[in-house]
């Protein structure tokens, strides 16, 4: 599910997780949001705020945030560094995107990888045609990036590594933790016999 908080001299909850369950009404959603206008960027409070509103809706997958922002984070008690690494410290993985000219230490503080921080002119260029290769991976995965294979006794999942750079072999296990993922360099792979794991199966007959 996704979520949204708009930041300037302070922070609005804009979406809450799990408010929208489809695409269309999302978007119409988010078409709505009005500009909070009004001096000041209060990122870190707004990263801050992000996490309180997560960790109150218990998931067993990832969570992701984006950072967007135009310029540099007002001074506050809470400092860029220590809500990023917060939110690290509660299982979220950030991307940062700045729009124009903006503090390159600031966006490597909320990323925590280079990998993660992205660039745009200006605001239209946020349009997802920009940004959307490096971001596909993680946030909209999709069958291309991952095949199954099956034998008489075994399934294997191979998950292509390229398109989920932020993933590690330590963030997979099926639904018996013990049986995780083991990186093969291009691939990150989960094999389980058909009878183990914790998976189950079902028998049909032929038509």
């Amino acid at each position: 599910t996704v979520a949204a908080i708009q930041y300037a001299y302070d922070y609005r909850h804009e979406l809450s997780l799990g408010q929208y369950q489809d695409s269309v009404s999302l978007k119409n959603a988010i078409a709505y949001i009005s500009y909070l206008d009004g001096a000041g960027t209060q990122t870190a409070a707004a990263i801050n705020a992000m996490v309180e509103a997560a960790i109150l809706v218990p998931t067993r997958g990832r969570r992701l945030g984006m950072v967007i922002t135009d310029g540099r984070s007002s001074p506050s008690r809470l400092t860029i560094y220590d809500a990023a690494n917060r939110s690290r410290e509660n299982g979220f993985t950030l991307y940062a995107v700045g729009v124009g000219n903006v503090d390159n230490a600031e966006m490597l503080q909320i990323a925590g990888d280079s990998s993660r921080g992205l660039s745009v002119a200006s605001y239209p260029e946020l349009l997802f045609a920009a940004i959307r290769p490096s971001i596909q991976g993680d946030f909209c995965p999709d069958s291309t990036n991952w095949t199954i294979s099956c034998n008489g006794d075994s399934m294997t999942v191979a998950i292509l590594r390229s398109r989920s750079p932020s993933l590690a072999a330590l963030d997979l296990h099926l639904t018996a933790p013990a049986c995780g993922a083991t990186d093969n360099g291009t691939h990150l792979v989960l094999t389980t016999p058909l009878t183990g794991c914790g998976t189950s199966s079902s028998e049909r007959p032929n038509a």
